[in-house]
């Protein structure tokens, strides 16, 4: 898939989604894109983000590499989500913004719509990439999103 593809497949979705959450579709989307190289490194049709199950999730079981937190890579067997649809990868993404540590930042955002403060301070619970905001924000900019 090529990016102007992948635009093109997650956009409408994701502004309709978010919309009904008042989460930023721009994030998603550039996540959605960071995440599984535009599209092509899915899990199974819709995991963009390799969202990782929870027990009664229908998942998908892949060997995958994890950090012991020192920058050493082990690889796991880890059972992802495999969701049905991409409303449904989506939805779970806002979902997951409104509780636990990301809901400070999602409440921030439901008040001020601050994209870049919403982007950064989810950035660094969301993942160890000390530059992933910055990486959200450029693809952002640079997609017009």
């Amino acid at each position: 898939m090529t990016a102007d593809e992948y635009l093109e497949w997650i956009t409408d979705t994701a502004k309709r989604i978010c919309e009904e959450y008042d989460l930023p579709a721009a994030c998603v989307i550039a996540q959605g894109a960071i995440e599984s190289a535009w599209g092509n490194s899915k899990i199974g049709e819709y995991n963009l983000f390799g969202r990782k199950a929870v027990p009664g999730d229908k998942c998908i079981e892949l060997e995958t590499q994890e950090d012991d937190g020192n920058g050493n890579l082990y690889t796991i067997t880890a059972n992802f989500k495999d969701y049905a649809t991409l409303d449904d990868a989506i939805r779970d993404w806002c979902e997951l913004m409104e509780w636990g540590p990301y809901k400070e930042y999602a409440d921030q955002y439901h008040t001020d719509h601050d994209l870049e403060a919403f982007v950064y301070g989810i950035s660094t619970i969301y993942a160890t990439d000390v530059n992933y905001a910055t990486k959200i924000l450029q693809t952002i900019r640079g997609c017009n999103l």
